[in-house]
């Protein structure tokens, strides 16, 4: 599974990268472009090693610290199981937190993407 109806997920490595699904053959969302670039704060802050767009396998999600899905409605949001598996701890994790922490407050205050209402 690479994408929902209108979610993509990504996870996070035993090694602290970010994985995104290679867009090869999934829509590329909005909301996980934009995930990808904030994750970058993530990766100064030493919460991640890297952000990847790479092919994910089975095996990569299986051993998954986090899970995640992420899209305009739902944001971002842990995955507790894959497959009647517990990902990570089965709560959610610090990188999931930390993204949408950052994710609502560039979504509140980042001027240059925010269109105006009233004049």
């Amino acid at each position: 599974m690479a994408e929902g109806s209108t979610e993509n997920i990504f996870l996070v490595s035993p090694e602290k990268e970010l994985l995104v699904p290679a867009f090869d053959r999934i829509l590329k969302g909005i909301t996980i472009t934009r995930v990808m670039e904030l994750a970058q704060n993530l990766v100064d802050e030493g919460l991640l090693s890297g952000v990847f767009n790479r092919k994910i396998d089975l095996t990569a999600v299986e051993n998954a610290a986090e899970v995640m899905l992420c899209g305009t409605s739902i944001e971002v949001v842990p995955v507790r199981l894959w497959d009647n598996r517990v990902v990570g701890s089965g709560h959610p994790g610090p990188v999931a937190r930390r993204l949408l922490e950052v994710l609502r407050h560039d979504q509140q205050s980042n001027q240059a993407l925010l269109t105006p209402m009233f004049d």
